[in-house]
């Protein structure tokens, strides 16, 4: 029974420490939070198959994180985008939500991301701006 029980806290310690091997490998997977007027936003990025994330975006009451104001759920794909032949980025989440044809998302070094969304607020909240890393 003790070698059972061994074996199964390794056999998970394997798993976690290959799951956050790959999460900290890929800058965009993980828990944001961000500053919204009256409610705590969080953004959750999720990796599905090849170049394909989702995106969950919540608005909680600031009192009580479990009463949900607003969700969206946005799928996104990692691609390069261009804008101009001055604003390039190699590498962006990119999607749509909405009325907006172009919703897109960067990483930056310090583990910081901005979601850049125009004129498709979840509810009333605008999901644009930079949001933090959020736990471990």
């Amino acid at each position: 029974m003790r070698q059972l029980l061994i074996s199964l806290g390794a056999a998970m310690a394997i798993s976690t420490s290959v799951f956050s091997a790959i999460a900290a490998s890929d800058p965009y997977i993980g828990e944001y939070v961000g500053n919204c007027e009256k409610a705590q936003c969080f953004i959750e990025i999720t990796k599905k198959k090849g170049k394909n994330y989702h995106l969950r975006f919540t608005a909680t009451d600031p009192m009580d994180t479990r009463k949900t104001l607003c969700k969206a759920e946005i799928p996104m794909k990692r691609d390069s985008l261009t804008f101009t032949a001055r604003e390039q980025y190699a590498d962006a989440l990119v999607g749509e939500y909405k009325d907006d044809p172009l919703v897109w998302l960067l990483a930056f070094n310090n583990g910081s991301i901005h979601f850049y969304i125009e004129n498709a607020p979840c509810g009333r909240f605008d999901m644009s701006g930079e949001y933090g890393a959020y736990g471990d």
